[in-house]
This record gives C-alpha cells, sequence and structure tokens, in this order.
C-alpha cells in the first residue's frame, strides 16, 4: 500500500545500485547508525500537545539498511505512540505525518492502536506533505484528520505488481524446471509463467486488503468514488470527507485544538 510514484523512485535508486561500478564495501553497512537512532521521538509542540513524526516509507521491523534509506519502523512508531498515551502531561497527541504508505503487515494493528488511543486522549492525523496509502489508513483512526491545503492525502488502495519474465527467460532459451508441492507453491516465481490460477489467486489477496482498507475509514462515511487509489490535495480532501478541516501549519493547528478543547 504505496504510492507508485514513490514506489518507482525506490526501484530506481535500488537499480541505480546494482548498476554502479563503484559498490559499497560491507564495512559501510556495518558503520550505519543503530536502529535505536531512527526511532520516532516524543515531541512537545505545546503544553498539553505533543507529537510523533511518522516520516518514510513504512515497514514491519525493518534492518538498518531500511532504515537508512528512508524507511519508518511500524513497531517503532507504535512504541512511540505507546509512550505519548502514557504522559499524563499529554492531553493531546499529534501524528504527524510524511508518508507514501508501505507494506500492508502491521498496518491493521497500528490503524487499531491509533483509534485505541482516541478513547483516552485526542490524536490528530496530521499532514503537511503527504498521508497516503497505508499512512492514510493509520492517520483516518484518530480522533481529527487535518491537513495543510496543498498536502496530499488519500490513496486508498491495494496493489501488487509481479513481473511475468517466462518470455524473456525464453527468449534466451531459459527455462525454469520447477520442483514443488502445493499447486500455488512459488507462485510469481521469475521464469515461470503465470497461470489463470495464479492470477486469481493473488488478486484475491489483493480484493481481502482493500476490503479491509475500505472497512477501516468507512466510519469516516467516504464514497466509493473517493476510494479508487487517487490522491487528493488537503483541499479536496476535506471537500470530499478524507480530511476533517485544513491548516496552515502546525502553529495554526495547536491553536485550532486550543479552541476545540
Amino acid at each position: 500500500m504505496i504510492t507508485p510514484d514513490r514506489h518507482r523512485a525506490i526501484q530506481d535508486v535500488l537499480l541505480a545500485r546494482l548498476n554502479a561500478e563503484e559498490v559499497l564495501e560491507p564495512k559501510a553497512f556495518l558503520e550505519l547508525p543503530a536502529r535505536e537512532s531512527y526511532r520516532p521521538a516524543v515531541e512537545t509542540w505545546a503544553p498539553g500537545v505533543g507529537a510523533v513524526q511518522v516520516n518514510g516509507v513504512l515497514g514491519k521491523r525493518m534492518s538498518q539498511v531500511d532504515l537508512a534509506c528512508g524507511g519508518c519502523d511500524i513497531d517503532q512508531v507504535g512504541e512511540a505512540l505507546a509512550e505519548a498515551e502514557g504522559r499524563s502531561d499529554l492531553e493531546t497527541v499529534v501524528v504527524w505525518f510524511d508518508s507514501p504508505g508501505g507494506t500492508v503487515t502491521g498496518i491493521p494493528e497500528l490503524g487499531a492502536q491509533v483509534e485505541r488511543m482516541g478513547k483516552t486522549k485526542r490524536v490528530v492525523g496530521y499532514t503537511d506533505t503527504l498521508m497516503a496509502s497505508a499512512a492514510y489508513w493509520v492517520g483516518a483512526q484518530a480522533t481529527d484528520v487535518v491537513a495543510t491545503p496543498s498536502a496530499q492525502v488519500g490513496s486508498i488502495g491495494v496493489y501488487l505488481a509481479l513481473l511475468d519474465s517466462s518470455r524473456a527467460f525464453e527468449a534466451e532459451g531459459l527455462r525454469v524446471e520447477l520442483f514443488k508441492a502445493g499447486k500455488l507453491k512459488a507462485a510469481g516465481m521469475p521464469g515461470v509463467e503465470m497461470t489463470a490460477e495464479v492470477r486469481e489467486h493473488f488478486q484475491a489477496g489483493v480484493d481481502e486488503v482493500y476490503d479491509d482498507f475500505r472497512g477501516a475509514v468507512s466510519h469516516r462515511g467516504l464514497g466509493q468514488e473517493v476510494m479508487e487509489g487517487q490522491v487528493f490535495s488537503g483541499r479536496a480532501g476535506a471537500e470530499n470527507g478524507l480530511v476533517d478541516f485544513t491548516v496552515n501549519g502546525p502553529a495554526e493547528l495547536v491553536e485550532v485544538l486550543r479552541r476545540l478543547g
């Protein structure tokens, strides 16, 4: 659950690394900062108002390399939110997103954590940049969803892209001999032609997650027409129910929250 443009950007970076003449030495990976250094911190924006930043592509149990490349570990976000929930000096917690989404695993659970927090504190899903796909799933569980007018929100949808390279293999005079047990084992393996049964299997998985996604945001009363994978500006998001209201930045958000009480 990630916006296609960010997905392509990640692919471009990886391909550039793979095709580069200069290869990183193994020690370069050993010198990466420890995983703990990427942990989101609970910031204090104003008396009674704290914030947890969620920046980058979301994934569960990310490695140091993943985090160094701009990833955001779902478990670390959850721990930061739990810390904020436990602080008696905070009445409101802003979950501040700059994320195109990410993997499916762990997102429903993180969204459920945000929803539970809303029973004891005011929780605000906020973005002044991007809260899309899996990030919107999580942010939409907050008490309030807020964006700046030019931010981007939405992308309610799911996709899975697989490359059928069987013809390319055939053109090169190659053929994969696959020995397996279980008719769907190794489905999508490079060099193996996609069958109708395999396509149906993958589509069913995508449909299942999509149904869960729509169910998770159904409390907002969104129409199907805004849940077709498209991204909206914050202003258009407010007009279509994805966002409760817009502000011009964190300072205005804090002021609005004070008025709301």
